[in-house]
């Protein structure tokens, strides 16, 4: 089934075993409105609306319906030549149809509604423990089991073992747990398709999102051989971009110190964070240190005085020997930049997580070195939402830095799931 949109020829196809043609597929003047978002840590989904005054589409596309999509443009001259598009149609993205819904007006016209998303969501839930082998070797089994044959992971600490003291606990769906796991060991998670239909897989930390795992990533997703696009606003022919915002987010980590209380993997994790300029130094709790320090105490009298010493502190010196120190990197302030763009035109192209750089017509903190030796292209797609309605085919990106997904600028990235 396809839908063919007015002047700018752009389409989405619909193809599936167990949807059949309405006269010849759905009908252009029956698409009310369509879009598919994919962003970093999320499933890709999409919204279909179409006019279905005859209750066809509702019969079709009932819950559970596969199928697999493409969207792109049919005629790529038809749309200019100085658009800069480096792919002019996206293939292989295989969805599964979920609450349908719709609706009846007193003129009579009838609308179905359908959402739909990645199946890489099909896979269950199951209940396991993982205490063998390392935590790369874990990460690239779950890959396995979410359907990805393209598997891209780079991470630090990825050669640490996975033991019977520190195993990791499943009770979520592969997928799911994917997902936990990117924001507990720091990196970030994202699947898609190749044009061919088989599912891709990345799970890097933030910092190499320009390096050569993203590259190999982009390529295998669309086959452009081109992973890093170039944006310009307002500057003649060159101009892609047709309207920006963008802010820096400062504070968000700010100074001080406080305590958070965590799961992982069944078992609470207190944590004491400080945070002093560029550095946060944390402090997690070592039940084992206690546990010596009780071995160590003596008689019952002297276990008993320790436990009261613990239990009535009131400062966090008191108890630091029980704590573990650690230390790592943010940015300066917890700087980080956010920049939302509308493209004016459907870019099939621009998908997650593509590195951006800026040039003319954005804003200096954005064309500029801030962080002293870090490369422009630290900028990458967060989010991607193309949509098709009657006036025809656009795509928005949200576009950040590494430092706004690594937790230390926007507290919100930590909710990618």
């Amino acid at each position: 089934m396809q839908a063919l949109f007015g002047n700018d020829s752009s389409f989405f196809e619909i193809k599936s075993q167990s949807v059949t043609n309405k006269a010849g597929g759905i009908l252009s003047e029956d698409v009310i409105s369509f879009n598919i978002s994919e962003e970093l840590g999320k499933l890709t989904t999409g919204t279909l609306s179409l006019k279905d005054d005859d209750l066809i589409y509702s019969k079709l596309f009932q819950n559970g319906t596969i199928f697999d999509l493409s969207w792109g443009y049919k005629k790529f001259s038809s749309i200019g030549s100085n658009t800069g598009l480096d792919l002019t149609e996206r293939t292989g993205f295989q969805c599964v149809v979920n609450t349908p819904s719709g609706s009846g007006a007193d003129a009579g016209n009838i609308i179905s509604n359908f959402t739909f998303y990645g199946l890489a969501f099909l896979d269950g839930r199951k209940y396991k423990v993982h205490q063998s082998g390392s935590k790369g070797s874990l990460i690239k089994k779950l890959m396995g089991e979410i359907g990805a044959v393209t598997q891209i992971v780079d991470f630090a600490g990825m050669s640490e073992s996975l033991t019977t003291e520190r195993p990791v606990r499943q009770r979520e769906s592969s997928y799911a747990l994917l997902v936990k796991l990117a924001k507990e060991w720091g990196a970030n998670f994202h699947s898609s398709y190749t044009p061919t239909g088989s599912q891709i897989a990345i799970f890097v930390n933030p910092q190499k999102m320009d390096g050569s795992s993203v590259k190999s990533f982009i390529i295998g997703a669309t086959k452009t051989g081109k992973p890093v696009k170039e944006l310009y606003f307002n500057y003649g022919e060159q101009s892609n971009v047709k309207s920006y915002s963008w802010k820096q987010h400062i504070g968000d980590s700010g100074q001080g110190d406080g305590t958070r209380i965590t799961v992982i993997n069944g078992r609470p994790v207190f944590t004491n964070i400080v945070i002093k300029g560029q550095n946060v130094k944390t402090y997690k709790l070592n039940p084992d240190k206690i546990r010596k320090r009780f071995e160590k105490s003596g008689d019952i009298k002297d276990k008993i005085i320790l436990t009261k010493d613990l239990l009535s502190a009131k400062q966090f010196a008191e108890v630091k020997w029980a704590f573990d120190e650690c230390e790592s990197s943010t940015a300066p302030q917890g700087m980080g930049y956010s920049v939302s763009c509308d493209m004016g035109i459907g870019d099939p192209g621009l998908t997650v997580p593509m590195n951006i750089i800026f040039k003319q017509g954005f804003a200096y903190p954005l064309t500029q070195n801030q962080y002293g030796g870090l490369k422009l292209t630290d900028f990458f797609i967060n989010k991607t939402n193309h949509s098709f309605s009657k006036s025809g085919y656009n795509t928005t990106i949200e576009v950040v830095d590494s430092y706004a997904v690594n937790g230390s600028a926007i507290a919100a990235r930590s909710n990618l799931y």
